[in-house]
């Protein structure tokens, strides 16, 4: 069965108050979440903060199921212009997060995002009226590189307006990439705003998602994200040396099993037992 995520956990300063959410997200039903943190310029930007210390009462709803609960570190860049972050591929401070997100707030910021920044998550205001409009070609571009798009649900449940903005920029979007590669978060900032991932999958009809579509948004769409952004942090180290002193004792028979001579060796014996093939044996004299 799928893991459901809840990838928009925002971060704050008061550990009681994050563990809090991140229990209260573990208790509906969530066995993944991240720890969101917003950056408007480069003075805001930290290294990533680690995992947050649960007692066992915040997962007993997962022990229960026998699962646990995987917590990641995410930084989203509001993006004003084309200087703020423009090394952020090769920023330290950025890459040191699992989760890498940008909010363009302007058409050509926006088709940066889609077609050429190294980016696992585009997040709209969708409380605003966006000053563009959903265009088929970047969106199909971000998609095609394995970007996802998310869909904030906590300011639908809290306002009527944000409730009515939400809603038409979501059918928007979807009507562009027929639904695919969309995520659901919550952006809880209380207790009382996250809603168990049945009622979230509720909910994403109302976006213009399917149901299968629902349910993906929290599941495999997000797992799909979390190896998007494996890739992304690894593309540009697909080499790992050791020593052979480092190795452990029971990773000794890699060594052996690529040592040149024991190659030759499997080789030749390989060889001769296809040289035998179809031919009859012979017998022994007595």
């Amino acid at each position: 069965m799928a893991k459901f995520h809840d990838l928009n956990i925002p971060f704050t300063t008061d550990k009681k108050q994050l563990q809090k959410l991140i229990g209260s997200a573990a208790n509906v039903g969530y066995e993944v979440v991240a720890v969101n943190h917003v950056v408007r310029d480069k003075k805001g930007l930290k290294n990533a903060p680690g995992p947050v210390e649960l007692q066992n009462i915040d997962i007993a709803n997962l022990k229960v199921k026998g699962r646990s609960l995987q917590q990641l570190s995410r930084v989203t860049l509001i993006l004003k212009d084309n200087t703020t972050f423009a090394r952020m591929s090769t920023d330290n401070a950025i890459q040191s997060y699992d989760l890498l997100a940008v909010q363009p707030t302007t058409d050509k910021l926006f088709l940066l995002a889609c077609t050429q920044l190294e980016v696992d998550i585009i997040s709209l205001d969708f409380t605003q009226r966006l000053p563009f409009f959903m265009k088929y070609h970047p969106v199909r571009a971000a998609q095609d590189r394995g970007v996802h798009f998310e869909i904030i649900y906590t300011p639908a449940i809290n306002n009527t307006t944000a409730r009515r903005n939400i809603i038409g920029n979501a059918h928007a979007l979807v009507a562009v990439n027929n639904g695919k590669n969309v995520i659901i978060s919550s952006q809880a900032e209380r207790v009382m705003e996250i809603r168990s991932p049945y009622d979230v999958a509720n909910l994403g009809l109302l976006f213009g998602l399917s149901e299968s579509q629902c349910k993906n948004a929290l599941s495999r769409n997000c797992r799909a994200l979390l190896m998007h952004a494996i890739s992304r942090k690894s593309v540009r180290s697909t080499l790992s040396v050791r020593r052979i002193e480092e190795l452990a004792p029971k990773e000794c028979w890699k060594v052996e099993a690529n040592d040149p001579e024991n190659i030759v060796k499997q080789t030749k014996t390989s060889e001769e037992d296809d040289g035998d093939v179809g031919r009859p044996k012979k017998k022994r004299k007595r």
